[in-house]
C-alpha cells in the first residue's frame, strides 16, 4: 500500500495523547486477559502503566529500546518460582 493510499479506518476526534496512551494500555490489557500478548513497540510514556498491568496478571514486563525516539520493545514474562 503506498501513503498515498494510507488512511486512517476509523479517525478518532480527540487527538489528546492521553487518549491514545489508554488504547494502547486498554489493547494490551485485552490481550493478557485473553492469554494472546505477543512482543510490541510500546509507548515510552506507558511504561509505568503497564509495568502494573501486566503484574496483575501475574506476569512480568520486560522492556528495551526500540531505536525509535518514545518507543520501547515490550516482552512479557510468566512469573519464575523459586524453590524453597
Amino acid at each position: 500500500m503506498s501513503e498515498s493510499e494510507f488512511k486512517c479506518i476509523i479517525p478518532f476526534p480527540n487527538q489528546d495523547p492521553a487518549f491514545s496512551h489508554g488504547m494502547e494500555v486498554g489493547m494490551i490489557w485485552e490481550q493478557l486477559n485473553h492469554n494472546a500478548y505477543e512482543r510490541r513497540a510500546v509507548r515510552v510514556e506507558n511504561e509505568e502503566v503497564l509495568r502494573a498491568v501486566v503484574a496483575h496478571f501475574g506476569k512480568t514486563a520486560k522492556f528495551e529500546e526500540s531505536g525509535t525516539e518514545g518507543w520501547l520493545w515490550m516482552d512479557v514474562e510468566k512469573f519464575q518460582l523459586r524453590p524453597v
